[in-house]
Parts: structure tokens; C-alpha cells; sequence
């Protein structure tokens, strides 16, 4: 790939695919961008895995194309003047503070969660690391407080309240009923899972049948209690995830 574009035009719309990192997260400068040019434009696109947001901008395009690029070498490239470079530089000295922050913290969990039974379970499921693996076992306790994959997905909140007078029977929101960082943290898996050959084709069919808007916000929350399920079989049997079909390990 191959393009000439103007500065001005590029800072525009990088500037607009920036915003889909929301404020509350650690790295408020996407890690990477997707650049694609075809036919006088090049389109630039980010996402947080929940969100998705593309701009275009008019270039000369010599050979099309599209490539992925690091958010910081992109911003290194545009040169960008004073007073916004100073601010660039002190955004991204934030960063690796966090950064080594995170880093260092990450280590105490693993020292702190090595003897934790139920960590090397969890790490054998989709989308759970080290951080999520420790936030799940902690908040769950002791699996035996749960007699059923139903009442750990209750305890989650992340079943819809239900509106019963009468003959009428309707769900409504998420209940959020218990630990709210459980919630979080299935629903971070559940972002990372998404992904992941066996439950990629019934998210992408959830948000495709339930529209842009409701979509992929659904899809993540069926697939959050679908974790919550396979880790109380998980925990429960003392056995690592596996899919369904499985012979030696748990059919999830």
C-alpha cells in the first residue's frame, strides 16, 4: 500500500477513530489502527472489541491496500506541531507509567493466585488470563455455595428481571444482582471469547440477528452466562475447559 495525504487531513481522522477507547480504560491512544486506501481514500479504522469506529480521509492513492499499524509509530510519523505535540508526549509518558503499573501489579496477582486452586482451571478457557482468572475465583469463593450452573449465573446478575402480573410475563434489564466485578470480569472473557473458533460463529449470528444497535451488547452477555455455565462444571468437577465432544476433559 501505498498513498500521499496531508497532515491536517490525517490528524482529522485519526482524531475521530481515537474516540472509540472509552475515557475509563488505561490506554486512552489505540494500540493499533487498520489503514485501508482504495479510490482517492484512506479509511481508518479502530476498535475496543465492542466498538468499531472508521474514518476516511482524501489521499493520492499509488497502490492500494490495507496494512494495521501501531497507534504510536502512526503518531510519530505525522509529526505533530506545538502545543498538541506536548500534550501527545505527556499522554504517552501517562501510558507507560500505567504500563509498568499493570505490569508490576499483574506479578503480585500470579505470585498471590499461584496456590489458588481454581486459577489453572480458569486459564484453560477462553478468553481468561491471569487477571480475569483471579478476579472470577475470587469473587465465586467456594464453588460449593452454588448447587447449579443456574445459581451461579443468578449470582452473576447477568439474567434479565422478570415482570410477572397475571398472564403478563416479560424480561427486562440485567438484574445486576451480585458482585459487580464477577460481572465485569465474565463480560471482559466474554469480549475475548467472541473471537475464539467455538463461540465465533454464535456471536457473530447473535448480533447479526439482533441488529447494530442491541446486537453485539446481547451476544456478549448470552456468551458472559455461557462461561459462567462451563466454569461451575469447571470448578465444580475440579477438571480443565474443553468443547463440547470432548472425551478426557469437560464438555462445555
Amino acid at each position: 500500500m501505498k498513498v500521499s495525504a496531508t497532515r491536517e487531513h490525517l490528524l482529522e481522522a485519526l482524531q475521530s477513530v481515537i474516540g472509540v477507547v472509552e475515557r475509563r480504560q488505561t490506554m486512552p491512544i489505540l494500540s493499533n489502527v487498520l489503514l485501508g486506501a482504495r479510490e482517492h481514500r484512506l479509511r481508518i479504522t479502530g476498535t475496543d472489541l465492542e466498538v468499531e469506529l472508521a474514518a476516511a480521509a482524501e489521499v493520492s492513492v499509488q497502490q492500494p491496500g490495507e496494512i494495521t499499524v501501531p497507534g504510536r509509530k502512526l503518531l510519530d510519523s505525522l509529526d505533530v506541531p506545538e502545543p498538541w505535540r506536548g500534550h501527545v508526549d505527556a499522554s504517552l509518558l501517562l501510558i507507560d507509567q500505567l504500563e509498568r503499573q499493570i505490569v508490576e501489579i499483574e506479578r503480585e496477582l500470579k505470585r498471590s493466585g499461584a496456590d489458588h486452586r481454581y486459577v489453572p482451571l480458569l486459564l484453560t478457557a477462553p478468553g481468561i488470563g491471569w487477571v480475569l482468572a483471579f478476579t472470577i475465583a475470587s469473587e465465586i469463593g467456594d464453588i460449593g455455595r452454588f448447587s447449579s450452573p443456574v445459581k451461579l449465573t443468578g449470582y452473576t446478575g447477568l439474567c434479565p428481571r422478570v415482570i410477572q402480573s397475571g398472564e403478563m410475563d416479560r424480561r427486562g434489564p440485567l438484574s445486576k444482582h451480585g458482585p459487580r466485578y464477577l460481572r465485569w470480569g465474565l463480560m471482559e472473557a466474554a469480549i475475548a471469547a467472541s473471537s475464539h473458533p467455538l463461540y465465533r460463529e454464535r456471536y457473530q449470528r447473535t448480533k447479526r440477528r439482533l441488529g447494530k444497535q442491541r446486537g453485539p451488547r446481547v451476544a456478549q452477555i448470552e456468551l458472559a452466562r455461557t462461561l459462567a455455565d462451563a466454569i461451575w462444571y469447571m470448578l465444580t468437577r475440579n477438571q480443565p475447559f474443553a468443547p463440547a465432544g470432548a472425551i478426557n476433559r469437560l464438555a462445555a
